[in-house]
């Protein structure tokens, strides 16, 4: 007979009875840490030697941690004694050294692993009270997320002694009341495939320990500061109680703010006055402005501390890189003593990427994925990587490909264009092939992503310090920096490397069957904790999180963000135990962080000679952020006259120079010039509008030859979709179709040069959006169609469509001195009536604009484009055998709107167009001779495809602002 409810309750009691727990006081006069080896030097030092043995250090934090070992190691050589240093751990690894397990502990993701299988044993009917919707075995992906879920709440649980069934008896309804017998069941089994892997339930095995008493210590336990923990770790400690001692890091006086584990009492913390000072408090904006606060905080400071002697404390995560950029724009060196998520770094990346490519087989993916600059060196080829990525680019911009398991257009495999392209997704695929294997047990999947990992880094030379025979120093440390560049990148693969060695050896029983990417999903998720290290720099600024504030030693310290809702962190939102429940388990609740986040506060209040706190108005996401709720710790009126002067008034901008501001009244940067020398002898009859426009973009565009490509377009622009309309129109103008006069058949001719240019240009696949505008192509030409069979019902014939006329045609521009310029293009259409004798040179336009408001400005009476007047001057070249005069030139718009698609002819008096000639000749003289200098009459140009070599739109504001700055 198993084990009944009530002695599952009865196994989460205490095992023993409550011990009194030797309690030192360590005061406010200095750095906590500095006290406390003050004190374990009183204690512990003899004639000869400190041996600190067979003493266990407890600290909140490991860098706590590591810095009291540094400090010991300084005190001994100021005494010039030998060393013997206690062991360090942190208060969440302290209960596995009170106790010997017979099995291994489960990691995190066995643990998720045990509760997914939990959870898809059992059926349907059973999880109705957990998951009203229950989803499908596959994919396996709601289910590991559900799984997590309940392996926190049990951690949360279990920290306070406390199991599924001890929340039954605080909830209301029946229906919560199922949802936790079944959160019990599911318990059980939970556990029973952790025995059956023969692997423990971290929990479970301190539970047992306390009720089989086999708690012992081998050490003597001196706990250092460390205020908040659960009750599961307190009764750990009573079951040792002799060997333990409580250092906390306050005067007597407090000693009620305290409970007998040395953790805060939250009544006492929640009505304490905080000693906070109005002149410590300073108002900032967003997430950029307050850490430009902390550098002027930093310049007030002056001399006062060197680098090392300030802290910057950061209230969330998300603060971190923007401090770092700040901090080195300023010339000084931050140093983020948390170290850099494994995610983050170049390796941990890279298998984002791969599981995002994985997941899609999107081009987009893939264009992130050959991006990251291990992939792009390795597989770049013989090209050059510019050249690769140019392709690439040219390829998204160019044909909108969606996914790569989808053949590309015809046009992107003509030719030699994407060469490059083709054979690096080729060799990509390759290297990536061991991650497309169908499913997989999870095991296998890490044993191929260190395969895919060896691989590409072998191939740039970076191998883990096991293949390279160095010592691999253990978890938790700062490895040594290896020679190279690359040295980084070598000591992050090795810890990855290691977790996906550790997890390729998963037990059978939990092992789950997934794809590719939801294994490095997952994966993933394991590698967000686990940080790389590194040693820290001379002269360093260290960049620290709010927790590791009350143990850090610097002299000044700079705290970012005393906001809601960094401080205090509430909980607001568990489908499973909300705040008032919570609070009646006292479980991690809102009013123990809010004592925990007190007590922080006073101790950097207490404990640093310099300080500052930047209360913002935004976080690093843009979201509002109110001050922080113990700022509000103080007497009411104080609380009012600090609130009005945070929130009323402006924050006052930092004054402190970084090295993007520059003395100089005007910007640095050089604007190109035009080489000097190159003209053009010819020029098709659009480029005169560029050149009119300015001469300085024409030459970059039509000498030059620069181009904008654009790669993060998901639509057509403006130019391809006309590309679109046109290849429909000009396959119509070519065909025999030409000659219908009945709507329907214009309109099938129409439709099939359409999607014959759609399928070759961007696949029998496009993208939505492609899909979307080709459906718009469609119904603007029905409309078409229609104008077309009232042309043709008028009497006019297509004579010609996309008539060619070269340099050598003879069409030109002649100066006076006899000096041409040639002139070359491609008329779209060409109509002939022949009752009348007249012709019709026409241009498809898919705007509706009439074609003489394009052409002339009659406001400032000056032109703007000459391309229909300078086709009156190809006649000869265009086979046109009449009179200019008896040629008309227009548009055929094809108009989003039904009223403005047709033909509509340009107007032009025989002033205009000499007019237009004086301007074509004046254009034709600055081509020749080479005139393409920045023109500074040139205003502002929409749709810049130069701005950023010009220095124009946003670099132009931004530039703008840097100087106004300078000047105040």
């Amino acid at each position: 007979m198993g084990p009944t409810d009530d002695d599952r309750r009865a196994a989460s009691r205490p095992a023993a009875s409550p011990s009194v727990l030797r309690r030192t006081y360590l005061g406010w006069e200095r750095p906590i840490l500095h006290s406390a080896v003050e004190e374990l030097f009183e204690r512990y030092a003899a004639a000869d030697v400190w041996d600190l043995g067979g003493v266990m250090v407890v600290l909140p934090v490991g860098r706590a941690a590591r810095r009291l070992l540094t400090l010991l190691e300084r005190h001994a050589e100021e005494h010039d004694l030998p060393l013997v240093p206690p062991r360090a751990v942190t208060i969440g690894a302290l209960p596995e050294w009170l106790y010997e397990n017979p099995r291994p502990i489960a990691s995190e993701l066995q643990q998720t692993l045990a509760w997914t299988r939990a959870l898809t044993s059992t059926a349907d009917a059973e999880l109705q009270p957990l998951m009203p919707v229950v989803p499908e075995r596959e994919p396996i992906a709601p289910w590991v997320e559900m799984a997590g879920t309940l392996r926190r709440l049990h951690e949360d649980l279990a920290a306070e002694a406390l199991g599924p069934l001890d929340v039954i008896e605080h909830v209301e309804t029946e229906s919560e009341r199922q949802r936790w017998r079944l959160i019990d069941s599911l318990h059980q089994r939970y556990l029973g495939l952790l025995d059956a892997a023969e692997l423990s339930d971290p929990h479970e095995a301190r539970r047992q320990a306390l009720e089989q008493r086999r708690c012992r210590a081998e050490q003597r336990i001196v706990m250092i500061a460390c205020v908040d923990f659960g009750q599961r770790i307190c009764q750990m400690l009573d079951a040792v109680g002799e060997s333990v001692e409580i250092f906390l890091g306050v005067p007597e006086s407090e000693a009620t703010g305290f409970d007998r584990c040395g953790r805060v009492e939250p009544a006492f913390w929640t009505d304490k006055h905080l000693e906070v000072v109005d002149r410590h408090l300073i108002a900032a904006g967003d997430a950029d402005q307050q850490c430009s606060a902390a550098a002027g905080v930093l310049a007030d400071w002056g001399d006062r501390f060197s680098p090392d002697q300030i802290t910057i404390g950061i209230t969330d995560d998300a603060f971190a890189p923007l401090v770092e950029t700040e901090l080195t724009l300023c010339g000084l060196t931050p140093y983020r003593v948390a170290g850099t998520p494994l995610t983050r770094t170049a390796p941990g990346r890279l298998l984002r990427l791969i599981g995002d490519f994985l997941a899609s087989h999107s081009w987009q993916a893939f264009a992130a994925l050959v991006r990251h600059a291990d992939v792009l060196s390795v597989f770049s080829g013989t090209a050059r990587s510019s050249d690769l990525l140019t392709e690439l680019d040219a390829l998204r911009a160019n044909h909108f490909p969606v996914r790569m398991n989808h053949p590309l257009p015809a046009a992107a495999l003509a030719g030699e264009t994407y060469a490059n392209l083709h054979e690096a997704a080729s060799r990509i695929s390759e290297w990536l092939a061991p991650l497309m294997a169908p499913r997989q047990p999870l095991a296998a999947w890490c044993e191929r992503t260190r395969q895919v990992l060896g691989d590409l880094y072998a191939r740039r030379g970076v191998v883990p310090a096991e293949n390279t025979g160095e010592e691999n120093t253990g978890e938790g440390d700062a490895l040594e920096e290896r020679e190279g560049p690359l040295g980084a990148v070598a000591r992050a693969l090795e810890q990855i490397d290691e977790i996906l060695e550790h997890f390729a050896d998963l037990a059978s029983h939990l092992d789950v069957e997934v794809s590719g990417s939801a294994a490095i999903e997952m994966l993933l998720q394991r590698l967000a904790d686990p940080r790389l290290l590194s040693d820290p720099p001379a002269d360093r600024i260290e960049i620290s999180g709010w927790l590791d504030l009350p143990l850090d030693d610097a002299a000044a310290v700079v705290v970012i963000g005393l906001n809601t809702p960094f401080v205090p962190q509430a909980v607001t939102s568990d489908p499973f135990l909300p705040g008032t429940l919570r609070a009646k388990l006292r479980v991690a609740d809102n009013e123990r962080r809010f004592a925990r986040d007190a007590y922080v506060l006073q101790v950097i209040l207490s404990t640093r000679p310099a300080k500052a706190l930047i209360v913002g108005r935004n976080g690093p996401d843009g979201s509002p952020t109110p001050p922080s709720r113990l700022l509000a710790a103080s007497p009411p009126p104080v609380v009012v006259r600090r609130v009005r002067k945070l929130l009323e008034h402006p924050p006052n901008p930092s004054r402190v120079r970084t090295s993007w501001h520059r003395e100089a009244g005007a910007t640095e940067l050089p604007l190109p010039k035009a080489e000097p020398g190159r003209s053009l002898e010819a020029i098709s009859v659009t480029a005169f509008r560029d050149y009119m426009a300015c001469p300085f973009r024409f030459y970059l565009r039509h000498v030059v030859g620069l181009r904008p490509l654009d790669d993060a377009a998901f639509e057509l622009a403006a130019n391809q979709f006309g590309d679109l309309v046109h290849a429909a129109v000009e396959g119509f103008g070519e065909c025999d179709a030409r000659a219908a006069r009945e709507v329907d058949a214009i309109t099938d001719a129409l439709m099939e040069h359409l999607h014959a240019y759609a399928e070759k240009q961007f696949g029998s696949a496009p993208s939505a959006a492609v899909r979307l505008q080709i459906a718009q192509a469609e119904k603007r030409l029905r409309v078409v169609a229609e104008r077309q069979a009232e042309r043709r019902a008028a009497g006019w014939e297509i004579f010609a469509a996309e008539a060619a006329v070269v340099a050598s045609d003879g069409a030109c521009i002649e100066l006076e001195d006899g000096r041409r310029l040639a002139l070359k293009g491609r008329v779209d259409r060409i109509d002939h009536h022949p009752t009348s004798g007249r012709w019709a040179i026409l241009d498809y336009k898919t705007h509706g604009h009439a074609p003489m408001a394009k052409h002339y400005d009659r406001r400032t009476e000056s032109w703007l484009d000459l391309q229909l007047p300078l086709y009156l001057q190809m006649l000869s070249a265009l086979r046109i055998d009449a009179p200019a005069e008896h040629v008309d030139v227009g548009y055929f718009n094809i108009a989003e709107k039904a009223d403005e698609t047709g033909i509509h002819l340009a107007e032009f008096t025989p002033e205009l167009l000499s007019s237009a000639m004086a301007r074509a000749r004046e254009v034709a003289r600055g081509v020749l001779e080479g005139a393409f200098g920045l023109d500074p009459q040139v205003g502002e140009v929409l749709y810049d495809d130069y701005a950023a070599i010009l220095q124009t739109g946003v670099a132009q504001n931004l530039l703008a602002d840097d100087l106004t700055s300078s000047d105040t």
